[in-house]
């Protein structure tokens, strides 16, 4: 009997110990989406302030690449423990892809150009509140991944 409640109690914290709240390739990969998406979020939001149609242009087609491919394998993946900060990031890092949608869409809109009407635009103004919030926030979170949120 009392190997038998030995024996669960091993099992029981064995795994809790290799629970891991988020792996390697998360880190990696959040890390990475950062670093690619910032100076696109920061181009897309200058050229939208300016209404310059290249640098919205430009910078709407260089967002598709991190936003369609990385954010989104994060996202499918799954593996990301919602406790801790690694979370708060990849989830501002989803967030600037869908401002950089959003605005997209309605800029298009209001000049007669095709786009996604799937999105429903909002207010110009309204635009980047989000992403600039997380701006401030998002470097303590990825310098300490790990703690919880």
């Amino acid at each position: 009997m009392r190997w038998m409640l030995l024996i669960l109690l091993g099992l029981f914290l064995a795994g809790c110990a290799s629970t891991d709240v988020y792996s390697s390739n998360d880190l990696r990969q959040v890390k990475q989406g950062y670093h690619e998406l910032l100076p696109i979020y920061k181009g897309f939001k200058s050229a939208f302030r300016k209404n310059d149609a290249s640098g919205i242009r430009y910078w709407h087609q260089r967002e598709h690449q991190p936003c369609y491919h990385l954010v989104d394998e994060i996202d499918k993946r799954d593996t990301i423990d919602s406790n801790v900060k690694l979370f708060h990031a990849s989830a501002t890092l989803d967030s600037w892809c869908d401002d950089i949608e959003y605005a997209y869409a309605g800029w298009a809109k209001r000049h007669h150009l095709p786009y996604d009407h799937s999105l429903t635009p909002g207010r110009p103004q309204d635009a980047f509140i989000d992403g600039d919030f997380n701006l401030k926030i998002i470097p303590g979170d990825l310098r300490h991944p790990s703690v919880v949120s």
